[in-house]
């Protein structure tokens, strides 16, 4: 397993842990939880990323030794036990966004996946986010596109079901895919966009940025940039959760730690007092909100303000203009 959030020198630690038989859940959840923290260079708040790690772990408690399975990260090389500067942060940051970092995550790639060929398990799952999955270049290449030229056809790419990202969370193709999964009671099915009605729409998941400048005009479709289609769940049922996960343990030390790289990564946190600043990362530290499509609220029934709804009533609207009878 591959994945994009991860610095790749944190790879061996990772493989140690997710292969450990832990005496204790709270043993476990330490080791689970260090790595957490300590694993991406920029803070990572989505506990979906410590249910993953946790759930290769879990896996691999049933398996022999050579079955288990190995996790790799691809993201930059850092490691924040090493003294670093607010100024020498800000420079890799920039340099890391950038320059070309879909380049050094294909790198970093094939450096690990070159090492399991000798391996019992030779094939990878790789989770990148868009469009560093996307078989695509515009004013540079994806990651895909940089993978794809050494690999070949030995790879493909497969879009999970989503909404766009740049558009309020509206459905992708204006609602046109959720209509049709809706009709037959959304089942979980995967299929390849080439040769099919699907893969015909204009791509309009992704939007263009910085790096992805013309992305908007190109007019291409989802059969130029993805393999296949995964629906799993209608939009309407997406969870989504933010926080640090509820296992991790709080003590006074990761407070301060926390602390230390906020103040370092983030010009807001140098604007107020340390006092103030660990009491904000300490009440941070306890927040869980979980929300859905038809759900803004947190797990104690508190309304969330300062997220963006998705509201069910506006996504249904969309969806329901390809199902209600024409006059």
């Amino acid at each position: 397993m591959f994945t994009e959030i991860g610095c790749i020198n944190k790879s061996e630690e990772a493989n140690r842990i997710v292969r450990t038989s832990f005496a204790s859940e709270t043993e476990k959840a330490v080791a689970l939880g260090t790595l957490f923290r300590d694993a991406t260079y920029d803070g990572w708040d989505k506990p979906n990323y410590y249910q993953y790690l946790e759930g290769i772990h879990r896996i691999n408690q049933t398996l022999t030794p050579e079955k288990q399975i190995s996790v790799y990260f691809t993201g930059e090389n850092f490691d924040w036990a090493n003294p670093i500067t607010i100024e020498e942060y800000n420079k890799l940051d920039t340099l890391w966004f950038y320059t070309d970092d879909d380049s050094l995550m294909a790198a970093h790639f094939d450096l690990n996946f070159q090492k399991i060929q000798t391996q019992p398990r030779k094939k990878a799952l790789v989770i990148w986010n868009y469009p560093h999955a996307l078989n695509l270049q515009t004013s540079q290449k994806t990651a895909y596109k940089h993978t794809y030229a050494k690999y070949g056809d030995r790879l493909c790419n497969v879009m999970l079901n989503s909404m766009r990202m740049n558009a309020g969370h509206r459905p992708v193709v204006d609602g046109k895919w959720d209509a049709a999964f809706k009709v037959v009671n959304n089942p979980s099915v995967g299929f390849l966009f080439k040769n099919s009605p699907f893969g015909q729409n204009i791509f309009d998941l992704y939007y263009s940025n910085a790096k992805l400048p013309h992305i908007d005009s190109l007019n291409i479709t989802y059969a130029d940039v993805l393999t296949g289609f995964a629906y799993y769940k209608s939009p309407l049922d997406f969870v989504c959760v933010l926080g640090f996960p509820k296992a991790m343990p709080k003590d006074s030390m990761l407070i301060k730690e926390i602390y230390r790289r906020d103040y370092i990564i983030s010009p807001q946190a140098r604007d107020v007092s340390e006092e103030d600043g660990l009491k904000v990362v300490s009440e941070a530290l306890h927040k869980y909100f979980i929300w859905n499509c038809a759900n803004s609220e947190d797990e104690n029934g508190n309304k969330i303000d300062n997220f963006e709804d998705v509201h069910a009533e506006k996504f249904n609207n969309i969806v329901n203009q390809w199902l209600s009878p024409k006059k």
